[in-house]
């Protein structure tokens, strides 16, 4: 449909006057009073007498309509493009107010030059119903609340469009346009996702800025801001309808408290920050804070901040902690909780999306346990100052397996997993750390190409397997596997395995070998043979090599030693009648050996 706006209508009534008005004639609105004073609000009468051209727009169709307005597609014949048209229902030009309220709405957003806030191109009468109309850019999208809708059906193809990375990115944009607004003192008062239009291309556009309001005075603490342009100081834009006849300003399913309680003096940047924790919650739990009540319920829960958790939305089940957090902060009943700005929400949400805020911090006395073993994993330390002990026990021993510190990363195979802890983790100072929750962890996994995020669980799950059944050697004393295993490399070098030996070794290449034949680490081999080297027999030649003084001496004392390990095992042995003095060496050569 293509149709051109009508001439004038009848002057005997409102609509008849407007147009009159539009020909030149003049009319006096009142539009309400402005907070705080008595003074009129003279812009939208200033509007009613000028005089506009008519022909430009032809009307190509309905795009949507609304209680405050219809929007139309229309073809601007001047230059040639295709805009949106918003023209004010005939039925509501009785209620200057509510002029004054369509008015407000085009003035503001057209002095707020942003990506993320339509530009408005024009304002005007039409002619053929009298009623003002303001002409915008074409977004072709549709508002984040019906794809979230779509999301809440398992819609398969928003399913795979809107992630929940892409849904932040969107939310991300709409912070930017009201951070802003804020510098140029303005707040919208009607956050919510109906007001946001996602386009094709990832265009966030935020519209309705109906209820926007001038806020002059400066909070403390922030950045100075940019000076309103001066037509946006003018009387109207100073909510009248508010203050004239104090009702509860915004959409009920996400008012804030102060919002909800009609305290217009509270109503500020903070109440914005609110609304915005308000379409965070809506976009997490795909339900609105107060959406689900009835209306004089619906109030006195705004009234509270009285919403459900979260979490408690099975869409939000397993949301990360720190999303959690931040939505929560956001939506503080008390402004002194809520965050001072919505440059600092951006910076949270900045933060969670780069995957560096990943959970709060939490702090260990010494002798406090982090992880014991038995217990269920579900998530993973990185330790940020101080040092821990991992510690397994077997058949009644603890063993110390290694005592990590600053940067190290604790628990993260149990918590992709989760699966048992296999191992105690202790500080063993004053130690904080910070924690990856299992839902965070699997998220980022996520964002891999899907046979990506299979090959790290897939090596997650093998290697906590392996971990269960630890290396022996590597927990206990594995001081007599080490000698003789130095015992075959010597055998195998010299000619005869008895006697004195004229064969060395260079230390490192020895140590290698022996570490790589037992798998266990090379500066455990290290320690052992330094002691050895403090013994009547072995020693290091004029060339610093490795040698065993004598083979015959060097087996004997293997045999005592693994005589002596299984009598202490509780095997029952014949004395083998070596000499008590050649003894009480072994015996202490053993001892040195047992504190490696």
């Amino acid at each position: 449909m293509e149709q051109n706006r009508p001439g004038p209508a009848n002057p005997a009534d409102p609509a008849g006057k407007a147009a009159a008005a539009a020909r030149g004639g003049v009319v006096r609105v009142n539009v309400g009073k402005r907070d705080g004073d008595g003074g009129a609000v003279p812009i939208a009468e200033r509007l009613l007498q000028r005089r506009l051209p008519g022909g430009r727009y032809l009307t190509k169709s309905k795009l949507t309509e609304g209680g405050m307005g219809i929007i139309n597609v229309v073809h601007d014949q001047d230059l040639e493009r295709i805009l949106a048209m918003k023209i004010m229902p005939p039925s509501l030009l009785h209620k200057p107010e509510l002029v004054t309220e369509f008015v407000t709405e085009a003035r503001v957003t057209s002095q707020l030059q942003h990506p993320n806030i339509i530009p408005i191109h024009d304002i005007g009468i039409d002619q053929g119903s009298a009623s003002p109309f303001y002409t915008m850019k074409l977004v072709e999208g549709e508002s984040l609340l019906h794809i979230i809708d779509r999301l809440d059906a398992d819609d398969p193809a928003y399913v795979q469009k809107y992630d929940m990375y892409a849904l932040l990115s969107v939310f991300r944009k709409i912070c930017d346009a009201i951070a802003y607004a804020h510098s140029r003192g303005v707040i919208h008062r009607d956050i919510k996702p109906e007001n946001i239009m996602v386009g094709q291309f990832g265009e966030a556009i935020l519209l309705d800025w109906g209820l926007a309001k001038v806020v002059r005075r400066q909070p403390r603490g922030e950045e100075p801001e940019s000076k309103p342009p001066a037509a946006l100081q003018e009387d109207l834009l100073d909510s009248s309808r508010t203050a004239a006849h104090g009702l509860v300003k915004g959409t009920l399913a996400y008012l804030s408290p102060e919002q909800a309680k009609a305290d217009i003096r509270n109503v500020d940047r903070q109440t914005d920050v609110f609304l915005l924790g308000a379409t965070l919650y809506h976009i997490v739990t795909r339900h609105a804070p107060y959406g689900d009540f009835e209306p004089a319920v619906a109030l006195k829960k705004a009234e509270k901040a009285e919403y459900r958790h979260p979490r408690d939305w099975p869409a939000a089940a397993d949301l990360p902690e720190s999303l959690t957090e931040l939505t929560l902060k956001a939506m503080a009943p008390d402004k002194k909780d809520r965050f001072a700005s919505v440059a600092l929400l951006i910076h949270d949400l900045d933060n969670h999306l780069a995957g560096r805020k990943v959970s709060t911090c939490r702090s260990y006395k010494p002798g406090e346990y982090l992880i014991r073993a038995g217990e269920i994993g579900s998530e993973t330390y990185v330790v940020i100052s101080g040092q821990v002990e991992i510690s397994k026990t077997m058949e009644g021993t603890r063993i110390v397996l290694a005592t990590p510190g600053e940067g190290a990363i604790i628990g993260e195979l149990a918590g992709i997993t989760q699966d048992v802890r296999t191992a105690d983790v202790i500080a063993k100072e004053e130690t904080e750390v910070l924690i990856i929750s299992h839902s965070l962890l699997m998220q980022e996994l996520r964002k891999l190409p899907p046979w990506m995020e299979r090959i790290v669980t897939t090596l997650a799950e093998r290697l906590t397997r392996l971990n269960s059944v630890v290396h022996p050697f590597m927990i206990g004393n594995c001081a007599l596997p080490v000698l003789t295993q130095l015992y075959y490399v010597f055998c195998f070098l010299n000619e005869k395995p008895m006697g004195k030996t004229k064969v060395s070794v260079k230390l490192e290449g020895l140590v290698h070998e022996v570490s790589l034949n037992l798998g266990i680490t090379s500066d455990r081999v290290q320690k052992i043979l330094q002691v050895m080297l403090n013994t009547p027999l072995c020693t290091l030649d004029e060339f610093g090599r490795f040698k065993i003084i004598d083979m015959s001496s060097f087996r004997e004392f293997l045999d005592y030693f693994g005589e002596r390990q299984k009598r202490a095992a509780g095997v029952q042995l014949q004395t083998t009648g070596q000499k008590e003095l050649l003894n009480a060496t072994f015996d202490e050569i053993i001892v040195r050996l047992d504190r490696t």
